[in-house]
C-alpha cells in the first residue's frame, strides 16, 4: 500500500489517507473519520493560510497554555487520599488528576452534579426525555 499524495489534503499530506494497491480511490487506513473531520476534510481546499503575525499569536498562546508552574496546595489528608485513590483507578498521577480539576473549573467545565439531576428530571416531566 503506497502513501496517496493525490491532494493538498491535511489527511493525504500526513499520510493517513492510502491508495488500495488495486485501485485509485483514497481508503482510510485504520481510522475512520467523525463527521466532523469528514466535513474539514471535504472542505480542506476552502481554508486560508493565516499570516505570520497571526501565527506567531496562535503560537504564543499555545505554547504559554502548555506551560506548568510548580505551586504549593494546602488541602486536607482526608481529600488528598481520596484524590490519589481516584486518580489511581483512572490511572494517572495525581498531580495531573488535581491539575485537571483545575483547570475545569477555572475555565467553567465542571457542573454541579445536583444541578444536572435537576435539569434531566425536569426535561423527563416535561416529556423531553
Amino acid at each position: 500500500m503506497a502513501v496517496a499524495l493525490l491532494g493538498n489534503s491535511p489527511l493525504q499530506k500526513w499520510g493517513i489517507l492510502r491508495c488500495n494497491s488495486g485501485g485509485s480511490k483514497p481508503a482510510l487506513n485504520k481510522y475512520d473519520l467523525t463527521p466532523e473531520e469528514q466535513e474539514i476534510e471535504e472542505h480542506a481546499d476552502q481554508f486560508v493560510s493565516v499570516t505570520g503575525e497571526e501565527r506567531a499569536e496562535v503560537e504564543s498562546i499555545i505554547e504559554h497554555a502548555r506551560k506548568n508552574r510548580p505551586g504549593n496546595l494546602r488541602m486536607s489528608e482526608f481529600d488528598l487520599a481520596l484524590i490519589k485513590k481516584r486518580a489511581q483507578a483512572e490511572g494517572l498521577p495525581y498531580q495531573t488528576l488535581i491539575n485537571r480539576i483545575v483547570h475545569k473549573y477555572v475555565t467553567d467545565q465542571m457542573v454541579d452534579r445536583e444541578e444536572v439531576l435537576k435539569v434531566i428530571a425536569e426535561a423527563r416531566d416535561m416529556k423531553a426525555i
